[in-house]
């Protein structure tokens, strides 16, 4: 009998634990939002609505060919130069349209991988692969923990 408690109490216990994940799906749709966010908040040089996306820790790096054909990975260890550089006047609009997106999730971690190309007011500029990861927060929100980006004409 006491073996049958037991049984039934972990799995009551286990039970309880899988019912409080979240859907999968609207996981995606959740940390496709932010990342649009992000996007809708560097075209309007919103600072503030750009901070909110990232986790407090989070780091940008990007991955290039410089001019002597060597890879280089340049990384901001913080997003408040990037902030800096978005919120500094600029004439045009700064527009980076993503063009799909592959979204995966466990738990309280994702993954983006979403191709884009990048204009300045009406002008390309470049293009690439933004490949995100995201955590979901105490509070239940997805936060940008990381961004590395490719760049190519």
């Amino acid at each position: 009998m006491i073996k049958y408690l037991f049984f039934l109490s972990a799995f009551a216990i286990a039970s309880l634990g899988f019912a409080q994940q979240n859907n999968p799906e609207q996981d995606k749709k959740e940390v496709q939002a932010v990342i649009e966010q992000l996007f809708k908040g560097m075209y309007q040089a919103d600072t503030t609505m750009i901070r909110a996306t990232f986790h407090p820790t989070a780091r940008m790096q990007s991955v290039y060919t410089n001019r002597a054909n060597k890879t280089i990975l340049h990384t901001e260890l913080n997003i408040d130069g990037f902030l800096k550089s978005i919120a500094t006047p600029h004439a045009e609009v700064y527009d980076e349209r993503i063009e799909s997106y592959e979204i995966r999730v466990d738990d309280h971690m994702a993954t983006a991988w979403t191709p884009y190309k990048f204009y300045v007011g009406k002008t390309f500029s470049h293009q690439g692969v933004n490949a995100f990861h995201l955590v979901r927060n105490e509070e239940g929100k997805w936060q940008i923990t990381q961004i590395t980006d490719t760049r190519r004409k």
